[in-house]
């Protein structure tokens, strides 16, 4: 309720009521009035500094205005975030990113000119979902969507923003690589994800650019493929960004990010350079996703973080739960996460004395992900720019061969390490 007052102040009253005047008094008396229509509520994100702003036009004669704003992101259990009473014509409040709102109000009567509340209230809903670049793709297959539908070059270093069906089935029938093209494919609901399925053993996704996957399930029982790999032919236009003497392709400016999704029956890693080009991804985050493997047989020196030619510079993984439901390690990989040994951030470009590379694990889960070494990066083990982040793990029958998984995460280089370090 104090939000709800110092809003009022600063925006000023615009519901009739007494304020010192005699001179004029509302001409609206012993009505009942209408609460705002939906088309003049008027909503403006603050993206910049994290606030949305919610107007109406008065209604003469009224006593303020009752409102709810919910969180209806799930429909089936929406959340009050605010309700109460305004005697303004405005609110403001924090904005959440990627949430569908649902705002309520409902103009209050006036006693002293014998008006009567509005019957019922108006409802406008809207959204903090970025906007997409394009309708809605209808459930099919993606393959042949994006066959058909092929992205403008002219988009190349610009956000596309797909939406698929909340609970649309989907499926992906061979290798669908968005290469320079900056793609988000999401569902527009974080609790009704839609369903994509690798109807072939070459399903897959793969990038040679900043790429943001949210609120999607994936079963790849039917594929061998990696879940995300990068592009075999990365664009020229990448090779040597932050300097002429590297040799590296750089993705960045974005992430690649992995958020809040579901991946099931994975064959084989869960992330793959292709080992063809020299990458370097400037950042890759895994935040919030669950990923369940089967795999079938042993892939040699493989990991199922595997930048085989390359590295990343800052990878996160966070509030995730990885597990192989194999039992030997034959069926299994080597390494959880493996760089090329070259790999460091300096032969991509970027500056030792200003910049850090940081490998992060932070409340993660991890079930038998490797059989013999957890972490193998010895380009940029041991040296005072990076930054190895561990807090809040459990790893259970993970790398019972080589072991040491904290000594792993170091680099295997425990007795010299230099790096800020949190575990």
């Amino acid at each position: 309720m104090a939000i709800i007052a110092c809003g009022a102040l600063f925006f000023g009253s615009c519901a009739d009521h007494y304020d010192g005047d005699e001179s004029w008094s509302s001409p609206v008396r012993n009505a009942t009035l209408e609460s705002p229509a939906a088309g003049d509520i008027k909503v403006e994100q603050d993206k910049v500094n994290g606030k949305i702003t919610i107007s109406w036009p008065v209604v003469y004669g009224a006593g303020g205005y009752d409102y709810v704003l919910l969180n209806v992101s799930d429909p089936e259990a929406p959340d009050t975030l605010k309700s109460g009473w305004v005697d303004g014509c405005s609110l403001t409040f924090d904005r959440e990113e990627e949430v569908n709102y649902s705002f309520s109000i409902c103009t209050k009567g006036n006693d002293d000119l014998n008006n009567k509340g509005a019957e019922k209230p108006t409802v406008k809903t809207f959204s903090s979902f970025e906007s997409a670049s394009f309708p809605p793709i209808p459930v099919g297959d993606l393959f042949e969507y994006f066959t058909q539908n092929p992205i403008s070059t002219d988009s190349i270093g610009k956000e596309m923003i797909f939406d698929l069906e909340p609970g649309g089935q989907y499926t992906i029938s061979n290798i669908l690589d968005f290469g320079s093209q900056q793609v988000t494919l999401r569902s527009t609901s974080k609790t009704k994800h839609a369903i994509i399925t690798m109807s072939s053993e070459n399903g897959c996704i793969r990038t040679s650019a900043p790429m943001t996957l949210k609120y999607l399930d994936f079963d790849y029982a039917q594929s061998k493929q990696p879940a995300i790999a990068l592009s075999k032919e990365p664009a020229d236009s990448l090779k040597g960004l932050l300097g002429t003497q590297t040799t590296y392709y750089n993705i960045m400016g974005a992430p690649i990010f992995i958020s809040s999704c579901n991946f099931r029956n994975l064959r084989d890693k869960f992330f793959f350079d292709n080992n063809v080009a020299k990458y370097c991804v400037e950042t890759l985050t895994i935040d919030n996703v669950t990923a369940q493997f089967n795999i079938p047989s042993q892939l040699a020196n493989h990991a199922f973080i595997y930048l085989q030619s390359g590295f990343v510079k800052d990878l996160t993984i966070r509030n995730t739960t990885m597990w192989n439901t194999s039992d030997t390690n034959d069926n299994n990989l080597q390494y959880f996460v493996r760089y090329e040994n070259a790999g460091r951030l300096d032969r991509a470009g970027y500056s030792r004395e200003t910049q850090t590379q940081s490998v992060s694990f932070i409340n993660c889960t991890f079930y038998r992900m490797g059989y013999d070494k957890w972490a193998n990066y010895d380009g940029f083990k041991g040296q005072k720019y990076t930054v190895i982040n561990v807090q809040n793990n459990i790893w259970l029958d993970c790398c019972p061969s080589g072991g040491g998984i904290a000594r792993r995460i170091c680099g295997g280089s425990a007795a010299s390490f230099s790096p800020t370090m949190t575990m």
